[in-house]
């Protein structure tokens, strides 16, 4: 015959172990089982630069290459340091291509883009 089913509450960001068992109406127990849960509600930060820092074009018709470095952090989970993407615009807001870089499995990454001339 099964059991009633029960809920247990887990609200308290990180991993939480539930421990649970069961006993028949003869009195015998299995023994205790666990499972962890993992609630995580705190978004990645990412800290970015570019070198040269403040990179600037001057004149028209010139293509400056940039390097965006930076940092992905997450305190709950971890980063997913498989891959990231990256989008760009200039100070008029035009979109300079973006592109997708790889970190290095600790939150680091950089990518070189270049900028266009402007026109």
């Amino acid at each position: 015959m099964n059991g009633s089913p029960a809920s247990v509450p887990v609200s308290a960001e990180g991993a939480t172990t539930v421990t649970y068992f069961a006993t028949d109406l003869a009195g015998n127990s299995c023994l205790p089982q666990a499972i962890t849960v993992k609630v995580d509600r705190t978004p990645p930060t990412i800290t970015a630069s570019t070198s040269p820092r403040g990179a600037k074009i001057t004149k028209k018709n010139k293509t400056l290459p940039v390097k965006v470095s930076g940092a992905m952090t997450e305190t709950v989970s971890g980063v997913n340091t498989t891959n990231g993407a990256y989008s760009v615009a200039d100070s008029n807001g035009a979109a300079i291509p973006g592109g997708n870089f790889t970190d290095d499995g600790q939150g680091n990454f950089s990518s070189r883009l270049t900028c266009p001339p402007r026109s």
